[in-house]
């Protein structure tokens, strides 16, 4: 009888360890298909460097990975020392996956060397390198269409933004939509984040609209934390002294009519992402294929196979193949017996 049983229980076990090996087979093609892809973009450019006009109107296009209708950025930062400077473009991914970003670059200096970013999550996607050159044409004109921050509607008071986003450290300009109204009150913060800001914002050039910057670093200390974008002003009314600097966390964003009445106008969220969450992507692949659109508040995820299941697999095979070496020990003790 027991000559019948061992066997049968040898035959059981190594069943184990090849199940195992067929899964793992299965489950790595199948976890590499379901792996999410890092979103990639490329900025056009008729050499290997980009050349910019020093003029108001200019266009930096290009192609993305990401679905049509994301919004991302484009960022457009002196690689100079000499003449620092730093400008944010707004685009929307097309049908196609191209997009154009838009705005006045008049202020820029000729001959300046630049990097060009496109940022997506606070994460940057794309790059490239370029120069700033000088204007040669309608250099005094009126801004063409522009798809910038500052290109939303202004007939009522809102938040065009409702989601900004900043690295922990870095600056970011929060566009406002002001109305017909002369001021109007911004809350960034909370009871619950211990940290709160009120600020009065006024539409400098009357175009119904006013964008301010705000500086993480300079949060709950003596510098400006609140700053005004072009013509507009900004009145700081009270702010949270912080000892240790901005926590990264999600910050309210409360529109208030400047009557003094509480009354909310627009509401949205400031996200500052930790050091540690805001790191540059992979250099663009020459082929990208096409994927699903990112947590609006949580930074892209590096590609990868999770091989959690994979070891478990591995782990109980190596255990099938101890205990069949015990039982063919205990078959062999039996028929010395």
């Amino acid at each position: 009888m027991r000559q019948q049983t061992v066997p049968a229980i040898v035959a059981l076990l190594l069943l184990v360890p090849c199940a195992a090996i067929v899964a793992l087979l299965l489950l790595v093609p199948c976890a590499a298909i379901g792996a999410q892809t890092t979103p990639t973009a490329t900025i056009d450019s008729e050499g290997e460097e980009l050349t910019v006009e020093a003029a108001p109107g200019e266009q930096l296009s290009g192609e993305t990975t990401l679905p049509p209708g994301t919004r991302l950025t484009v960022r457009i930062e002196s690689t100079t020392s000499a003449a620092p400077f730093l400008k944010r473009l707004e685009a929307t991914v097309a049908d196609d996956g191209t997009f154009t970003a838009t705005g006045d670059l008049s202020d820029l200096p000729p001959d300046t060397a630049f990097e060009a970013t496109v940022v997506y999550n606070a994460t940057v996607i794309g790059r490239q390198s370029g120069q700033i050159v000088p204007c040669t044409s309608d250099c005094t004109a009126t801004p063409r269409h522009s798809d910038t921050a500052t290109a939303f509607p202004t007939d009522e008071p809102a938040l065009p933004r409702p989601v900004v986003q900043v690295r922990e450290g870095g600056t970011v300009e929060i566009p406002i939509a002001v109305g017909d109204r002369e001021h109007v009150r911004l809350s960034i913060g909370s009871d619950r984040t211990n940290y709160r800001l009120n600020a009065t914002v006024t539409d400098g050039d009357g175009d119904g609209r006013a964008v301010v910057s705000f500086d993480t670093a300079s949060a709950g200390r003596d510098a400006p934390t609140l700053s005004p974008v072009d013509d507009d002003r900004v009145t700081t009314d009270s702010e949270t002294a912080l000892s240790d600097g901005l926590d990264p966390t999600e910050y309210d964003l409360t529109l208030l009519g400047a009557s003094g009445n509480g009354t909310k106008l627009s509401i949205g969220t400031l996200v500052v992402f930790d050091q540690s969450e805001t790191r540059d992507a992979p250099e663009p692949p020459e082929a990208t294929t096409s994927t699903p659109p990112l947590n609006e508040t949580t930074p892209a995820t590096d590609r990868g196979v999770d091989l959690g299941g994979i070891g478990a697999l591995t782990v109980g095979g190596l255990l099938g193949i101890v205990g069949i070496a015990l039982l063919l020990g205990v078959a062999r003790g039996g028929r010395g017996e």
